[in-house]
C-alpha cells in the first residue's frame, strides 16, 4: 500500500539522519518526497471523506462572476481557486494541487527550521498529511500557512508572521482563532504595536468575515447537529506533548517562537475542559487542529528529555515510526472513512 511505503522510506530517512554528516544527498531524497507527497494529494481522486462536499462548494461557483463569488463572504481565496477551477480549466483537481502546493511548500519551510526534520515529517506526514490534507483541505492550508509563520518567529520576523496569519484566514476562516498568537506576543513586546494589531485584526474580520463569523458560530457552537468521534483520544494526544514543553520549555526552544507553544499548550488544556463541560465536539476538533505544531516540535525532538537513555536518538526514532504505525493503520484499516482513502486513486491513473 502506497501511504504505507512513504511511511516506511520516512522511517529510514529518519534513522539514518543523525548519522549521516554530509546530508546534501539525503535533502534531496526529503524534498523528493515532499513534491511526490505533493502529486499524490494534489491529483487525488475521490480521496477524502468530504469529496463530494468539495465538489458541491466547487458549483457553487460554476458560471457565477468573480464579483459574485467574493460577495460570498466566504474563505476568499479558496472560492477564488474553486471559481478558476470551475470555469476555467483544472476543476476540483486544478483546487486540489494548488492547495497542496502551498501545504508542502510551507510545511518544507517549517520541517527545515526544526533540528530534526525527518521526524517532523514522521510525526506530520500519518494524522497531517494523509487524513487532514485530504479530508479537510481548506483548514490543512490554513495550519500549512499558520506552520511557514511559525518558522519565521525563529529570525524574529513578528510583522511577517502576522501577515501570514492573515492570510490563512482566506483558505480557512476558523483560523482567526491564531490571531491570539501576534496579539499577545506585542503585548509583551511593544504596547502600541499591539494596539495596531488588536484594531486591525478587528476591522479586518468586521468589514470582511462578519456573516462568516457568525455563521460559523451557529453551525459549531449552537446547532448539535455535527459530532465528531473520537475528540478527547486526539486532545490526549496533544496533552502529553503539552505537558512536556510546559515541564521542559527551555529544551526546546529559546527563540520568540517558544511564545506560541506555551500558548498552544495552554489552549490544549483550556479544549480539555471544554470537552468535559460540554462544549461541542466539532468545535474542539477544529480547533486542535491548529494545535498539530506542538506535536512536531516536542516528539520530533523527544530525546532532549531523555537524560537517561544512552541511545536516545534510536529510541526517539523507534517511539516515532511506532505512533505513526498505529495512527495510519488505525485509520486505513480500521476507521469506517477507510474506503475513501483504499485504495488510493488518482486523476492520473483513473
Amino acid at each position: 500500500m502506497i501511504y504505507f511505503i512513504i511511511l516506511f522510506i520516512i522511517s529510514i530517512g529518519a534513522f539514518i539522519d543523525n548519522r549521516v554528516i554530509q546530508k546534501s544527498a539525503l535533502n534531496r531524497v526529503f524534498d523528493f518526497l515532499l513534491i511526490f507527497i505533493l502529486i499524490m494529494n494534489g491529483l487525488r481522486h475521490e480521496i477524502g471523506a468530504d469529496w463530494r462536499l468539495y465538489l458541491l462548494r466547487l458549483n457553487e461557483t460554476r458560471g457565477e462572476s468573480l464579483q459574485s463569488v467574493v460577495g460570498l463572504n466566504k474563505d476568499l481565496f479558496y472560492y477564488f481557486l474553486n471559481w478558476l477551477g470551475a470555469n476555467f480549466f483544472g476543476g476540483i483537481y486544478l483546487v486540489n494541487f494548488i492547495c497542496s502546493l502551498i501545504i508542502i511548500l510551507c510545511v518544507r519551510k517549517y520541517l527545515y527550521s526544526i533540528k530534526y526534520k525527518w521526524l517532523g515529517l514522521l510525526v506530520l506526514y500519518p494524522y497531517y498529511l494523509v487524513i487532514v490534507s485530504n479530508n479537510y483541505t481548506r483548514q490543512a492550508v490554513s495550519i500549512a500557512i499558520f506552520m511557514f509563520g511559525i518558522s519565521l518567529l525563529k529570525k524574529n520576523m513578528f510583522i511577517r508572521f502576522s501577515a501570514f496569519n492573515l492570510l490563512s484566514t482566506s483558505f480557512d476562516f476558523s483560523s482567526v482563532i491564531n490571531f491570539i498568537y501576534p496579539t499577545i506576543i506585542s503585548l509583551k513586546r511593544n504596547k502600541g504595536i499591539f494596539i495596531i494589531t488588536v484594531i486591525f485584526a478587528s476591522l479586518f474580520g468586521f468589514y470582511f468575515y462578519q456573516t462568516r463569523l457568525s455563521s460559523l458560530i451557529e453551525m459549531y457552537l449552537l446547532e448539535t447537529i455535527f459530532e465528531s468521534k473520537g475528540t478527547l483520544f486526539r486532545l490526549i494526544f496533544l496533552l502529553i506533548p503539552s505537558g512536556i514543553f510546559l515541564f521542559h520549555s527551555k529544551a526546546f526552544s529559546e527563540s520568540i517562537e517558544k511564545k506560541v507553544y506555551q500558548l498552544i499548550s495552554v489552549g490544549v488544556i483550556f479544549l480539555l475542559i471544554g470537552y468535559f463541560t460540554g462544549v461541542p465536539t466539532t468545535f474542539l476538533d477544529r480547533i486542535a487542529l491548529y494545535f498539530i505544531p506542538i506535536n512536531v516540535l516536542v516528539f520530533s525532538n523527544i530525546s532532549v528529555v531523555m537524560s537517561r537513555i544512552k541511545q536516545k536518538y534510536f529510541v526517539a526514532c523507534l517511539l516515532n515510526i511506532s505512533v505513526a504505525f498505529i495512527y495510519l493503520s488505525g485509520w486505513l484499516v480500521f476507521s469506517k472513512y477507510n474506503s475513501s482513502f483504499v485504495p488510493y486513486k488518482s486523476i492520473i491513473f483513473s
